[in-house]
């Protein structure tokens, strides 16, 4: 169309470079990217498992062992500055259609038997929620504490068996605090990773 306009203006001698259209220059094509996948993973959204087998036909699944709480006396706390007394570190277990609480306790002290005693087969943890609710756990073995190798730390494993009702429970609320029933007595901790139980749970049911 352009070359003809000028080719009719040149044989009428007229100049009709002002009537031809503007030239509009090519763009380049957008090319979509998709935005590079986010790779910040939440650690709740994470499961992590230290086994999983069948022993006896039975399947065996045991998330991954994690700091549950910490603990030391007020009397003893200008003694234990930069630690603490206790390190608490907790799993949850599946065995089959059974749960269990598995929970290794930590004490930096060559007189924790003396001072702590043991935790003895039936004996109580009680599990209080954010929610001001309680339900009570009972140990499956006598647990008695064992030296940790370079450390001279001792050592309590012990197992609480989780029952239908208060998997319920752990699966929907966020613990406050636990107590424990040692053959000294009974002594209570308060707990700063409030969701771990409820993540380790919903880890379990996800396999």
């Amino acid at each position: 169309m352009s070359k003809a306009m000028t080719d009719l203006g040149q044989s009428l001698n007229i100049n009709v470079t002002p009537y031809l259209p503007v030239a509009i220059p090519t763009l380049p094509k957008t090319i979509e990217v998709n935005p590079a996948p986010n790779t910040q993973i939440k650690k709740k959204d994470v499961c992590l498992f230290a086994r999983d087998e069948k022993i006896n036909k039975v399947r065996i699944t045991e998330t991954n062992t994690e700091p549950f709480y910490t603990f030391t006396p007020e009397k003893l706390k200008n003694y234990f500055k930069e630690k603490e007394l206790m390190d608490v570190y907790t799993s949850v277990i599946r065995k089959g259609k059974e749960y269990f609480f598995h929970i290794t306790i930590k004490i930096t002290s060559k007189d924790a038997a003396k001072n702590y005693g043991h935790i003895s087969k039936e004996s109580m943890m009680r599990v209080q929620f954010i929610t001001g609710n309680s339900i009570n756990l009972y140990c499956t073995e006598d647990v008695y504490g064992g030296t940790e190798t370079y450390t001279g730390n001792i050592v309590f494993k012990t197992e609480y068996s989780i029952n239908n009702e208060n998997v319920k429970m752990l699966s929907k609320f966020p613990i406050d605090k636990v107590g424990i029933m040692w053959t000294s007595g009974f002594e209570t901790y308060d707990i700063y990773n409030v969701d771990l139980i409820m993540n380790h749970l919903s880890c379990l049911k996800k396999i």
